[in-house]
């Protein structure tokens, strides 16, 4: 898992767009894990993309998944990805979340209310740090989110 994080998070940064958003995912279920491939832009914020291949899995509301996701930013709030993510999990209460982010997107101007709307809906946000040792991510305080 973490091998193919660290090789999509090495690309050509040249290459890249510092707005692109690129999202890796994990979806583990009681009896089964499974790494999936990063999205890039596909015309559509990647939290919307996953959403929408996510409702095509069909998954078992008799059983509980844990879906995790390290993205370039976090969800934001004006073009409604957090409250699409809220109302995803509000209508999947068997579905978890985690968040795993390397930058909170402050460009949005409501990027605070996104990450508090996305902690009342159950997801635990991380901020990732760029350091190789020790703790490389960090929960979001409940203060500032």
């Amino acid at each position: 898992g973490d091998s193919l994080f660290l090789l999509t998070l090495s690309l050509d940064r040249a290459s890249l767009s510092r707005f692109s958003t690129y999202l890796c995912y994990e979806v583990e279920r009681l009896d089964n894990g499974t790494w999936n491939l990063p999205h890039g832009d596909y015309g559509c914020h990647v939290e919307l993309c996953f959403l929408d291949q996510v409702s095509s899995w069909q998954l078992d509301p008799a059983q509980t998944y844990s879906v995790t996701w390290f993205i370039s930013w976090s969800p934001c709030f004006s073009w409604g990805c957090a409250g699409q993510v809220r109302a995803f999990l509000q209508e999947n209460t068997h579905v978890r979340l985690r968040i795993f982010a390397a930058r909170i997107y402050d460009y949005d101007p409501l990027y605070q209310e996104a990450l508090r709307m996305l902690r009342d809906a159950g997801a635990q946000v991380f901020i990732m740090t760029h350091k190789v040792t020790g703790s490389w991510c960090h929960p979001v305080p409940t203060a500032a989110a």
